[in-house]
């Protein structure tokens, strides 16, 4: 379970016109066009709960250590294969599953007064309507939001800056050409 700000996951289909025009003036017909699922998730920054998020936009599990302040290490690594994204209606019983998804961009915000938060970007290959959950009683989030007050940066082991608000911003340049055959 991702408690989110916002989401615009969607499946859209082009429809083509077709360039002839009959004798009474109107187009031929419509085709369709390739599906696209895709669109970004906005949440605020926790502790926990984001994980599996991270696992997919950097390839690789952050190692944190010490008792706070913590250390975050981040090694680059190759992308997981996908995540299967389901979006909950509960009171008309209705869930999108979306599968194939991956993981283009992570955008990271940090205001300089206010909570950090986190844009997902992600790309899929296929929405499917279902009336039950994936899982009856998914698992919340228990700790409470990041507070942004300021960060430092260390290179080699020594603090080179303060931050007092920033944002990073990591793009995969994930392809969605591999999804254009098949309808």
């Amino acid at each position: 379970l991702l408690p989110f700000v916002t989401e615009g996951i969607r499946s859209t289909k082009n429809l083509i016109p077709s360039a002839t025009i009959q004798s009474n003036r109107s187009v031929t017909g419509l085709i369709d066009g390739n599906f696209d699922v895709g669109g970004d998730i906005n949440v605020e920054m926790i502790p926990e709960g984001l994980e599996l998020i991270y696992k997919h936009g950097l390839g690789t599990n952050i190692v944190t250590s010490g008792s706070g302040p913590y250390t975050h290490i981040i090694k680059a690594s190759n992308l997981p294969v996908s995540l299967t994204v389901e979006k909950g209606f509960n009171d008309i019983q209705e869930y999108l599953r979306y599968t194939g998804v991956r993981i283009n961009t992570l955008n990271w915000t940090f205001p300089q007064e206010g909570i950090p938060t986190l844009t997902i970007s992600v790309i899929g290959a296929t929405e499917t309507n279902f009336t039950s959950p994936l899982s009856a009683v998914p698992i919340a989030p228990t700790k409470q939001q990041f507070e942004m007050r300021y960060g430092k940066i260390y290179e080699a082991g020594v603090q080179v800056a303060f931050i007092t608000s920033g944002n990073i911003q990591l793009t995969n340049n994930l392809s969605t050409a591999q999804f254009v055959v098949g309808t």
